[in-house]
């Protein structure tokens, strides 16, 4: 994000790209992805807080349903080419 000061932009926030990302998926007792990427895009500063932040997340049913769901990505990439422009890297 920028900001108007001035002569041109300057900065309003710290951003990095640097974040540690970890992913595992378990289904029952079984790990079937552990991931990790240093890829992570966060943002560093601008408070109020000063440690640091971990979460966790689970899904209802529902949403693990829909997550399930086989979708062809090439396949929605291909046919609908404005969207190349946002497929993310490796995909």
């Amino acid at each position: 994000m920028f900001s108007l000061k001035g002569k041109g932009l300057a900065p309003a926030c710290r951003d990095t790209f640097e974040g540690v990302v970890e992913m595992k998926i378990w289904e029952l007792d079984e790990l079937i992805v552990n991931a990790k990427s240093t890829d992570g895009g966060l943002e560093i500063g601008g408070g109020p807080w000063e440690t640091t932040w971990k979460d966790s997340a689970e899904f209802n049913d529902a949403i693990k349903a829909l997550l399930s769901v086989d979708v062809d990505l090439d396949g929605v990439f291909e046919q609908l080419p404005p969207l190349k422009l946002f497929k993310p890297r490796g995909l």
